[in-house]
């Protein structure tokens, strides 16, 4: 056993082994069956424990795929195998002589990638379907970008002159360890190193999500509106109410400096969640953003959430890296300036 960025995981050759055996398909069908959704205390769907939505599947749809939504049993085979390896490439020895990077390329942060624990194998199995994208809607599972959109809080910092390095406001708010509209559990893409992962604790009054990999809190009230003085936040504004079992929660007033290149926002952003569960181990989590400056209709997406394993826990990632990057960063940048002087 080891714990990596929150969840203690499995070992690696467990995990290849998951690629090969029958119940790569397997589903709680039979169990939801005749299952009943249990309750809390106060009467509502109990939705609390640890979640995680760890697939391979991409947030969008790869251009190829066309309005392709889903595979077939032996597509989701092929699309495994290549993926398993995949990863045993990456952790193979690399040549001790091999030629180092050609000079100019933009060195990131690849190592932590590729030796990232965890393995995301499994293509997500949605209502039956082995879906190409988590994006339903539109049909051709990508961002529906208006020729004529509004730019973003950057791109305007941009257009009026600014260079990415020329003082906090222009650069990404992870840089100073806040969080993005994205990080709402559990909207970033897939395949990022960011909340992959959720516990959800109840009250009567709230319900309470804590997401990890980077770590989001939202305190959620119940039965409530949106006020009308509030002010924007980083995470948004949030209110959610019972449908049957479903909870629906609604997002908005953002901060225009939440926007990133996962999720191009301004202030007009709003998010609808949904959290249905289907089954004593999976919750259904779908989620609908609508931006008009930015989109020209809203965009749904849809993951399966599975309950984490007997032994698998949470541990706080604690991002620290906000009290010296920035200023690092931006160190740089200066003495950049004073060497071309």
């Amino acid at each position: 056993m080891r714990i990596i960025s929150g969840l203690i995981s499995i070992p690696f050759a467990l995990c290849s082994l998951v690629i090969l055996s029958p119940p790569l398909f397997a589903q709680d069908d039979a169990i939801s069956a005749g299952w009943e959704v249990p309750r809390t205390e106060h009467g509502h769907p109990d939705l609390q424990g640890n979640w995680g939505n760890m697939s391979l599947t991409p947030l969008e749809r790869p251009v190829e795929l066309g309005n392709k939504r889903s595979y077939t049993e032996a597509e989701v085979l092929r699309v495994q195998y290549a993926r398993n390896a995949e990863y045993d490439t990456i952790a193979s020895p690399l040549a001790a002589d091999r030629a180092p990077p050609p000079a100019g390329v933009p060195l990131g942060q690849v190592t932590d990638a590729n030796f990232n624990p965890e393995r995301m194998l499994a293509v997500a199995r949605i209502g039956g379907e082995y879906r190409t994208s988590l994006i339903i809607d539109p049909p051709n599972g990508r961002f529906p970008y208006r020729d004529d959109r509004d730019k973003d809080i950057r791109e305007q910092w941009l257009s009026n002159g600014f260079r990415m390095f020329d003082g906090p406001e222009i650069r990404p708010a992870n840089e100073r360890c806040l969080a993005y509209p994205e990080h709402l559990p559990l909207i970033r893409p897939i395949g990022s190193s960011h909340t992959r992962y959720m516990q959800i604790v109840q009250t009567e009054n709230y319900v309470i999500l804590y997401g990890e990999y980077s770590t989001a809190i939202r305190i959620i009230k119940l039965d409530s509106e949106h006020p009308t003085n509030g002010y924007a936040k980083w995470l948004g504004d949030s209110i959610a109410h019972w449908d049957e079992d479903s909870l629906v929660i609604h997002t908005t007033n953002f901060k225009p400096a939440a926007s990133s290149t996962f999720i191009r926002s301004t202030a007009a952003l709003k998010i609808t969640e949904t959290l249905t569960p289907v089954s004593a181990s999976e919750l259904e989590y779908r989620y609908t953003i609508t931006d008009p400056n930015i989109y020209t209709q809203p965009v749904t997406a849809e993951m399966q959430l599975s309950r984490l394993e007997e032994g698998e826990y949470l541990y706080e990632s604690a991002c620290h890296e906000g009290n010296y990057s920035l200023p690092g960063i931006l160190a740089g940048a200066r003495r950049q300036e004073m060497d071309r002087q």
